[in-house]
């Protein structure tokens, strides 16, 4: 299993894992399926570039097979950047029970003290 955090030009695969998501578990995200179906690629294309940077917010994905089995992610709310935001973390349900949430929400940890941050959040 590969963790990583999503990188420039992958905007299709995130819109694919977070509709996936919101589908299965629109519960855990402050956002619903009919609203983000569609959002215009642009909107992904950036979101993915924002991760890509990783200066302002970040997606981790996991990803088997060259399927994403998971994500999370975490943002800066503003200019305060002594706390980082969780917006979410979902896991396929095919691959629940293993520790993979742990590890998606330990990797947006890591960026968030690698960003100087003293703690993460929930959103």
């Amino acid at each position: 299993m590969e963790l990583r955090r999503l990188q420039r030009g992958e905007g299709a695969r995130l819109r694919e894992v977070r509709l996936r998501a919101l589908q299965d578990a629109p519960y855990a995200f402050g956002s619903w399926f009919a609203r983000e179906v569609d959002y215009a690629p642009e909107i992904w294309d950036d979101r993915a570039a924002q991760s890509d940077a990783g200066t302002v917010g970040v997606v981790y994905l996991a990803i088997e097979g060259g399927q994403c089995l998971g994500m999370a992610g975490g943002y800066f709310a503003g200019e305060d950047r002594d706390a980082a935001k969780l917006w979410g973390m979902w896991v396929d349900p095919g691959a629940r029970g293993q520790g993979l949430g742990r590890r998606l929400v330990e990797a947006v940890s890591g960026w968030t003290r690698d960003c100087g941050a003293q703690c993460l959040t929930w959103q």
